[in-house]
């Protein structure tokens, strides 16, 4: 899998195709101007290294990437919320990617989770041209 190589032109997105928040921001990600890289993790694996990069560059733990609500963690972990190891916790989204709790949108040095797909929009310039945008 090609990882991002942080280009101011172009958009790197994590997403996850099979739920609507994923189809919805890659949809969005698709209306830029910039190139897109989109990375569909549930047919590609991301390294551990590519998912530390991406939360230390939000600053945020391992654990702030996962959906600590979704069944999957929750038939590994029960209803209560748990305090994971790194180590844990990327051994966890590496072979549980559905449990990514948002996309994550890489653009030069900004590095965001969408927690809306029109967040994907406000980040970046859609490409409005051929529309009638003056009614």
């Amino acid at each position: 899998m090609k990882t991002s190589n942080r280009n101011k032109r172009q958009i790197t997105l994590y997403y996850n195709s099979q739920n609507e928040l994923g189809k919805k921001t890659y949809a969005a990600a698709q209306a830029t101007k910039e190139d897109l890289l989109a990375i569909n993790i549930a047919k590609n694996q991301v390294s551990g290294t590519e998912w530390t990069k991406l939360a230390e560059d939000m600053n945020l733990d391992i654990l702030d990437l996962i959906d600590q609500n979704h069944n999957v963690f929750k038939n590994i972990y029960g209803k209560e919320k748990v305090n994971l190891s790194t180590k844990d916790a990327l051994k966890l989204i590496k072979q549980n990617p559905e449990i990514l709790a948002y996309p994550i949108a890489v653009c030069g040095d900004k590095t965001v989770q969408i927690r809306n797909a029109s967040e994907m929009r406000k980040m970046f310039s859609p490409d409005s041209k051929g529309t009638n945008l003056t009614n």
